[in-house]
């Protein structure tokens, strides 16, 4: 090993390479949507030739970490979801801390705790804390549900998206995945999105996200309402699951050249 590595690496594991994209879906409505990932609030799935999936560790003792990671095709772990929210995983900061040794000892390449759009700080001092006690946190998970006055805006919604997560990766200095994300949401006020407006919207804050190079991955959430749905419960796609499903998302990681 190089000098600055000698004698500091405990172990060395190898995944499969897996050619997936940057787009992905919360929930196990990946069927009609192409996309290359998904991820469903537990463990109990498994990755396919076609697609990847992603566990994640709900809360601080669920699921269960005794796993066959390797019979399940999985090469990440996200973790907490929304540990800044009473309804969620409901965790302190150092609550998250104690636990994180935990995820680590799964040997897979792990994401943060995911919280909300309002939950910045709670993040950024997980991250600080983890940094000073050398815990491995190999990126970042967010949500993000804020809404722009005009809803069919998309230009307004992408541009103040990107801003959001331009702070983030700035202050953490990590990759972004946005686990959970849509244009506004039932809570966020303002005028609803009729479905001409949904369309334009997610099309230019999909393309935001896939010209936007520290964001990794990024899987937009269906059930905020049925007006910003991208996948009905029966029928065909709305407008905007159709642009979701035709574009054609870049590959989630490129390894630099040296």
């Amino acid at each position: 090993l190089p000098p600055e590595l000698d004698g500091k690496i405990a172990f060395v594991r190898i995944f499969p390479w897996r050619w997936t994209g940057k787009k992905g879906v919360a929930g196990g409505i990946w069927q009609n949507l192409n996309v290359g990932w998904f991820y469903d609030w537990n463990i109990g799935a498994k990755s396919t030739p076609d697609i990847e999936y992603v566990p994640i560790r709900q809360n601080r003792h669920w699921p269960g970490l005794d796993q066959d990671w390797r019979k399940k095709g999985a090469t990440h772990l996200l973790g907490y979801n929304e540990p800044d929210h009473k309804d969620q995983s409901n965790l302190t900061v150092d609550q998250a801390i104690q636990g994180w040794p935990d995820l680590l000892r799964t040997g897979l390449r792990l994401g943060s705790p995911a919280v909300s759009d309002g939950g910045l700080n709670w993040l950024y001092q997980f991250m600080e804390k983890a940094d000073v006690a050398k815990l491995r946190v190999d990126f970042v998970a967010v949500h993000y549900y804020r809404a722009v006055g005009d809803p069919g805006d998309g230009k307004a919604a992408a541009e103040q998206f990107k801003n959001f997560l331009e702070g983030i990766h700035k202050r953490t200095k990590r990759p972004i995945w946005v686990t959970e994300w849509n244009n506004g949401a039932n809570w966020t006020g303002g005028r609803d999105p009729d479905e001409k407006d949904q369309k334009k919207a997610i099309a230019e804050m999909i393309r935001m996200l896939d010209k936007t190079p520290f964001v990794e991955r990024y899987a937009i959430y269906n059930w905020v309402e049925d007006c910003r749905s991208v996948q009905r419960k029966d029928g065909p796609l709305p407008p905007a699951g159709e642009v979701y499903r035709d574009k054609v998302s870049p590959l989630a990681y490129k390894q630099e050249k040296p």
